[in-house]
């Protein structure tokens, strides 16, 4: 999938999605701006768990 499209999906993963994607573009693809996002997506995913615990 094009970084673009990647990137403009990322908004809407959960948790189990964010991480799959992650290890795919760490195995696979590397682009570290997509990696970027995917780590963002992932902290601000823990962030709203942590508020709703």
């Amino acid at each position: 999938m094009p970084r673009i499209s990647v990137e403009g999906r990322v908004g809407t993963l959960d948790q189990d999605g964010a991480q799959k994607v992650l290890r795919y573009e760490r195995e696979h693809r590397d682009r570290t701006p997509v990696i970027q996002l995917l780590i963002a997506r992932l902290q601000q995913l823990r962030t709203v768990d942590d508020k709703t615990r």
